[in-house]
């Protein structure tokens, strides 16, 4: 499935693809960002990272029917950070037969 992430903002974004049906069940860290490390290899799907401002970025990702959680993972280098996870940029996908 091909998915075109346009950053149509002023900050980076990054485009998570992992395997689950609910981004509140995802394992996070202190800073509300996912811990993707704890994420089992075989839910991670793929990722576009560092999607710049008024830019646009493509990529192909292999999604069996399920359930997925999209999701942008940066943690801004504010005080204090910000994770864009934990502000909400995040959605369910379904992909049916």
């Amino acid at each position: 499935m091909k998915f075109t992430a346009e950053n149509v903002g002023t900050s980076t974004h990054e485009f998570v693809v992992v395997r689950g049906d609910d981004p509140a069940k995802l394992p996070t860290k202190a800073d509300g960002s996912v811990d993707e490390d704890k994420i089992p290899p075989s839910d991670q799907v793929g990722e576009m990272e560092d999607i710049a401002s008024k830019t646009t970025k493509s990529n192909t990702f292999d999604l069996t029917p399920g359930q997925y959680v999209v999701f942008c993972n940066v943690v801004t280098e504010d005080t204090p950070p910000i994770s864009h996870f934990a502000k909400g940029m995040h959605t369910k996908l379904t992909v049916s037969p």
